[in-house]
C-alpha cells in the first residue's frame, strides 16, 4: 500500500493523534513508520479488531458436563496396540509452542532456555528435545520436530539450537517457524507506539499456532513427510509425556480429529480452561468465562460438576488443521486489557503504566475443538504430566516445578522396590535418554542400583 492508501485506512478508523504525529515527522522518520503499518497489514487489523473489541464473556445457551475417559475406565491395551502402530511407521511429530519469554521468572531470555532440571540445570528445551531423540529410538524412527518462536524470542531460540541444540537432536528434522504479531490499540482506541517509529505488537496467543502451522508451510511438510497427527505441547511443561501410545490410540481409535488431556482440577478457581459441552459442542471454556456458581457447582457425587481442566496437551489431525486454517474458517479472538509500554508523544519518553491502558487480541487454541469432528478428553494424572513452570514463586513456580520432576523418578524408582537412603532428602533426575517411560525405566533400574543415595541423576 502506498502512504495515501495507508493514511486513508487510518483516517476511516479514526486515528487522528498517529495521523498528526506523522506529519511532524521528516520524510525518512515518516517513510519508516509507513513501511512498519504496512508490513502489519494494518487494514486486515483493523477489520479484526472492529469486529472484536466489544467482546464480552463468552455466551451460551447451555453448558454441560463432558465425557471424559477417565483412568482405570478404558481399554488400555488396545488404545495402546494402536499409538505404538502410528508410532512406529513415523505418523506422528512434535510441535512445541515455545514464542513467549520467561520475563515472570525474572528471566528475560526464551522461556524454553530456562534451566529448569533439579540436578543438572537442563533448560525446559533440552528435555523436551532429549524427550524427542528418546522416543525416535524407542519407537525406531526419525520424528520431526516443530518449534514456534515468536518475533521476540525467535532469533535467540535459532541460535541457542545452533550453538548448543544441534548435540541432543539432528537439526535437520527440527523446524522454526514464528507465529504472528498483532498491534494493539489503546483504551481510547489509538494504536500503540512501543517506539518512535514502531507500532507496538504482540504475538496472537496460543490458538495462533495453528495458522502459523499452515501459512508457514509446515502443514503442507507434515503431509509431505507422511505424517497423520501431531503431538503438540508447551514449552513450559517439563513432565510431559509427549509420545503417550494410549492417548495417541485413542485419538485414532476414536477417529477425533483434536483430542485433550484434562486432569481434576485442585480446586473451583485453578486456572486452567475448563472441559465441557456447550451448546452441543465438545469445548474448553477459559476459566474466567465459566461463571462462578459453575465452577463451585458439585454432582451427585459430591464431586465438581465441571471437574476436568485442560492442561494444553492435544493431539490434533494433520488434515483437520489444514481443513480449519483458511481465510474463511479461523479461530475466534478474545481481548485481553493489559499493561502495555507506550511512547508517548508529546514527552518523547516510554511510558510504563500502572494499571491495564491497552487491548490486545489473542486466539486460544483449544477454540479449535468445537470445529472437530468427535473430539475427545482423556483422563491424566497431575503428578505424572503436570508440572508447568509459570511463576518465580508461589504456585506453578521454579521450585514446584523442580520438585515435580523429581517426585515423578521418586515415585517411578518405589515402584520398582528400589529403597532410598533418605526419601524426603532425595533429588533424582532421569533423562529419557535412559528411559522414556516408566516400563521401560523398570526394565533397566535394577542392573543399575539398589538404593537411592540423596542425589540422582541418571541418563
Amino acid at each position: 500500500m502506498e502512504e495515501r492508501s495507508i493514511i486513508e485506512v487510518l483516517k476511516a478508523n479514526k486515528q487522528e493523534k498517529l495521523i498528526k504525529y506523522l506529519k511532524t515527522l521528516a520524510d525518512e522518520e515518516r517513510n519508516k513508520l509507513i513501511e512498519n503499518l504496512e508490513k502489519l497489514d494494518i487494514e486486515n487489523y483493523f477489520k479484526i479488531i472492529n469486529k472484536n473489541r466489544d467482546q464480552t464473556a463468552i455466551l451460551f445457551n447451555k453448558i454441560e458436563k463432558p465425557f471424559v475417559f477417565e483412568q482405570g475406565k478404558c481399554d488400555i491395551k488396545k488404545y495402546k496396540k494402536v499409538g505404538e502402530n502410528a508410532l512406529t511407521k513415523g505418523q506422528v511429530a512434535f510441535f512445541i509452542v515455545a514464542g513467549g519469554q520467561g520475563s515472570r521468572l525474572g528471566f528475560e531470555h526464551p522461556k524454553g532456555l530456562y534451566p529448569i532440571s533439579p540436578i543438572l540445570q537442563k533448560s525446559l528445551f533440552q528435555i523436551h528435545t532429549e524427550k524427542v531423540a528418546a522416543f525416535g529410538k524407542y519407537y525406531d524412527f526419525s520424528p520431526e520436530l516443530f518449534i514456534m518462536t515468536s518475533s521476540t524470542n525467535h532469533d535467540e531460540t535459532v541460535s541457542f539450537f545452533n550453538d548448543i541444540g544441534k548435540d541432543w537432536y539432528d537439526l535437520n528434522k527440527i523446524h522454526f517457524f514464528k507465529q504472528r504479531d498483532l498491534p494493539s490499540i489503546d483504551l481510547n482506541g489509538d494504536l500503540i507506539l512501543s517506539d518512535k517509529l514502531t507500532i507496538f505488537t504482540a504475538p496472537d496467543g496460543h490458538g495462533g499456532s495453528l495458522l502459523a502451522l499452515k501459512n508457514n508451510g509446515m502443514i503442507d511438510l507434515m503431509k509431505k513427510k507422511g505424517i497423520k497427527y501431531f503431538s503438540y505441547f508447551q514449552v513450559d511443561n517439563p513432565l510431559i509425556n509427549i509420545a503417550d501410545p494410549v492417548f495417541l490410540g485413542l485419538h485414532i481409535f476414536e477417529q477425533s480429529e483434536v483430542s485433550s488431556k484434562v486432569l481434576p482440577k485442585r480446586s473451583p478457581d485453578e486456572k486452567v480452561g475448563v472441559a465441557c459441552i456447550i451448546d452441543g459442542k465438545t469445548s474448553i471454556i477459559e476459566y474466567s468465562d465459566l461463571p462462578k456458581d459453575l465452577a463451585e457447582k458439585k454432582d451427585e457425587n459430591g464431586r465438581l460438576l465441571f471437574n476436568f481442566g485442560s492442561i494444553a496437551i492435544h493431539i490434533f489431525s494433520v488434515d483437520f488443521i489444514d481443513r480449519i486454517t483458511t481465510e474463511n474458517l479461523q479461530l475466534p479472538y478474545h481481548v485481553a486489557n493489559k499493561k502495555i509500554p507506550y511512547y508517548d508523544y508529546e514527552t518523547n519518553t516510554i511510558i510504563k503504566p500502572e494499571k491495564p491502558n491497552g487491548i490486545k487480541l489473542e486466539q486460544f487454541v483449544f477454540d479449535a475443538i468445537p470445529m472437530a469432528k468427535n473430539a475427545i478428553f482423556y483422563e491424566t494424572i497431575r503428578e505424572d504430566e503436570f508440572a508447568p513452570l509459570k511463576n518465580k514463586d508461589g504456585e506453578d513456580s521454579i521450585q514446584t516445578c523442580k520438585e515435580g520432576i523429581s517426585k515423578l523418578f521418586k515415585k517411578w524408582l518405589k515402584n520398582s522396590n528400589i529403597n532410598f537412603d533418605n526419601e524426603n532428602k532425595a533429588i533424582v533426575e532421569i533423562s529419557p535418554l535412559f528411559a522414556v517411560n516408566e516400563e521401560q525405566f523398570a526394565s533397566k533400574i535394577k542392573n543399575y542400583l539398589t538404593k537411592v543415595p540423596n542425589k540422582l541423576y541418571l541418563e
